[in-house]
């Protein structure tokens, strides 16, 4: 960082001969707030610099590559409120907290309705905690998912935690329609329906990390999970759609995908 006097016009009022700014010497960037070019041709006017002795390395350095396969605290998402507590509860006292949990919730104002599940999503032989909650319909923004993962001290370590609510589409609450092997990885996902407005989701995971992905298509009719097109893999079927007639949904190795 470096803040200098503008050498060509001189001693001027207003403040208009200062220049506030970060100067990369090897990459050859500068960022500044200032009415002066932001380079510096002549240090005899800096005044002071951050660092003391710059250290030229900074930013040069690629950041070491985690594991695809590993899950580490630096990728967890941060949790706070309701789930902070949920996290330290089970910390303290393991499953049986969950029921006393639910019970505060549901008598808070607005109160909070909870469903869990323990599934393997990842894949690793121990099965994680699946929680959805959610509120009255007159607050979507309440429904939340959150995956915890135990480990092996007993500990619970978050994995997931996000809102179902969007600016752009409103979940009121989720419940869990199907578990079974909908990628076709050999490993157990989760889809979930939103009863209000017909939008299922599916609950998968990659190298060991939860993921919450839209099936396209809200529909209103029946729904039934079966292999539609003989390759033996769990595929979707659904009525009551925006287009005419049953409406199939299959895995196409990468996303899910509405067949003709």
């Amino acid at each position: 960082m470096f803040l200098y006097q503008e050498i060509n016009q001189g001693q001027v009022g207003n403040g208009r001969s200062a220049t506030i700014g970060i100067q990369s010497e090897k990459q050859g960037l500068a960022l500044q707030f200032g009415c002066n070019l932001p380079v510096i041709t002549n240090t005899s006017q800096v005044w002071f610099a951050h660092p003391e002795r710059p250290n030229g390395d900074v930013g040069l350095a690629a950041p070491p590559l985690l594991p695809d396969t590993a899950v580490s605290q630096a990728t967890t998402p941060t949790v706070k409120g309701a789930t902070a507590d949920l996290l330290h509860q089970l910390n303290l006292r393991g499953e049986p907290a969950l029921s006393d949990l639910h019970r505060q919730w549901m008598a808070q104002s607005p109160p909070i309705t909870a469903v869990w599940q323990r599934t393997d999503l990842t894949g690793d032989g121990l099965a994680e905690l699946v929680l959805l909650r959610h509120s009255t319909i007159e607050y979507p923004t309440l429904s939340q998912l959150t995956v915890l993962a135990p480990e092996a001290d007993g500990q619970w370590l978050v994995l997931l935690d996000r809102a179902l609510s969007s600016r752009t589409q409103i979940i009121p609450a989720v419940e869990i329609e199907y578990t079974g092997d909908l990628t076709q990885d050999g490993i157990a996902d989760l889809l979930l329906i939103s009863p209000d407005t017909g939008q299922l989701f599916a609950l998968t995971a990659t190298f060991g990390k939860p993921m919450l992905t839209a099936v396209p298509d809200n529909c209103s009719g029946g729904l039934a999970v079966l292999d539609v097109n003989g390759d033996g893999a769990d595929d979707i079927a659904r009525d009551g759609c925006v287009r005419d007639g049953r409406v199939y949904t299959i895995w196409n190795g990468q996303s899910f995908v509405n067949t003709p």
